[in-house]
């Protein structure tokens, strides 16, 4: 996977269809980390019903347990899902938080 680093201090990287929906829709990198840091994971969002069906309409519920977890923990990734108006973008932070990469759900 092609990445290109975004620079500013810490690893951060895109890869560089990650970058063209953020340029289609109009939104900026540092934008979505800004909500990111702080723990806005967007349809990272609490357990509830339906939450684990493959149904594309339910927002990946799971996901904050799990993140609450890594982030206490220390030893898992931490995950986040934006649904843009060009595409979704996922982005991780790998379990020893050497990195975060912005990408595409058809990329992992």
């Amino acid at each position: 996977m092609g990445a290109t680093g975004m620079g500013g201090g810490i690893d951060l990287w895109a890869t560089p269809a990650a970058l063209e929906v953020l340029r289609v829709s109009g939104v900026e990198a540092v934008t979505l980390i800004d909500r990111y840091v702080p723990g806005d994971f967007d349809e990272v969002v609490p357990m509830g019903p339906g939450s684990l069906d493959e149904n594309p309409e339910v927002p990946h519920s799971d996901g904050l347990a799990m993140n609450a977890l890594a982030v206490i923990g220390g030893e898992d990734r931490i995950m986040s899902i934006y649904r843009l108006t060009g595409g979704v973008v996922w982005i991780e932070t790998v379990w020893d938080r050497s990195y975060t990469t912005l990408y595409l759900p058809e990329e992992y």
